[in-house]
């Protein structure tokens, strides 16, 4: 996916690594996940389908619970992920 975006919509792609409050990252796997939002407040998530297909469903947790396990997601996910700093 990261190809395409930079293939496709490089200016674009660039004002978010330009941006210092935005940090993206690259995960070198299948995540089975079309996004993933994590912050201080809530998580999303947005699965796709078994067959690996976008689907309009979205998982969000705003509780305490559901932040954590957002943060330990977000933490196995990162360990492996690299950063984007240019193009």
């Amino acid at each position: 996916m990261f190809d395409k975006l930079r293939a496709e919509n490089r200016t674009e792609l660039m004002k978010f690594i330009d941006n210092e409050l935005i940090h993206l990252f690259v995960y070198p796997e299948n995540m089975g996940l079309l996004s993933f939002l994590y912050n201080d407040h809530c998580i999303m998530l947005s699965p796709l389908t078994v067959e690996g297909d976008f689907d309009n469903k979205h998982l969000e947790c705003c509780n305490q619970d559901g932040r954590n396990w957002g943060k330990e997601l977000f933490e196995h996910y990162l360990k492996k992920s690299t950063p984007v700093t240019e193009l």
